[in-house]
C-alpha cells in the first residue's frame, strides 16, 4: 500500500494569520466564500487555493488573497499583510509553516462604485505532517 503524506491545510493557515486581525489600521474579516454584504465599513479577504507541485519532502501551494474594501484601504490592507505574514518558521492552528513568500507586489483594481480589490499572491511552503 502507498503511504500518504498529509500536508497542513494552507489556504487555513492563511485564514488563520489574517482573519480578524488588524492590517493599516483596519481590522479584516477573511473566509473562502465572498459574503453578499457591502465592504464600504469593513475590508473583507477572500483566501483562495491555487494548488502548486507535488513535493516528498516539501511542497509549495500558492494561496491568493483578494482584499476588498472602500477607496485604497485594500491596497494599503495587502501591503501591510505582505510585511506581516512573509516569514520562516511560522505555527498555525493548521499546521507548521516553513515559510510563506511573496511571489508580487500587491495591485489594486477598480471593483464597484465605491469598492477597490488588491490581490497578494503567496508561496506557502511546507513539510507533511508528521
Amino acid at each position: 500500500m502507498a503511504e500518504v503524506l498529509v500536508f497542513p491545510d494552507s489556504v487555513q493557515a492563511v485564514l488563520d494569520l489574517i482573519d480578524s486581525k488588524v492590517f493599516a489600521g483596519k481590522q479584516v474579516r477573511a473566509g473562502t466564500y465572498l459574503p453578499l454584504t457591502s465592504f464600504d465599513s469593513e475590508p473583507f479577504a477572500l483566501v483562495i487555493g491555487e494548488g502548486g507541485p507535488p513535493g516528498y519532502v516539501d511542497q509549495v501551494e500558492r494561496v491568493r488573497i483578494q482584499i476588498y474594501g472602500p477607496y485604497n484601504d485594500p491596497l494599503d490592507i495587502a501591503k501591510s499583510m505582505r510585511a506581516q505574514l512573509v516569514g520562516d518558521n511560522i505555527d498555525t492552528p493548521a499546521g507548521f509553516i516553513d515559510n510563506i513568500k511573496a511571489d508580487q507586489v500587491p495591485t489594486q483594481i477598480p471593483y464597484h462604485e465605491t469598492v477597490s480589490m488588491a490581490t497578494l499572491m503567496l508561496s506557502v511552503t511546507s513539510r507533511p505532517i508528521l
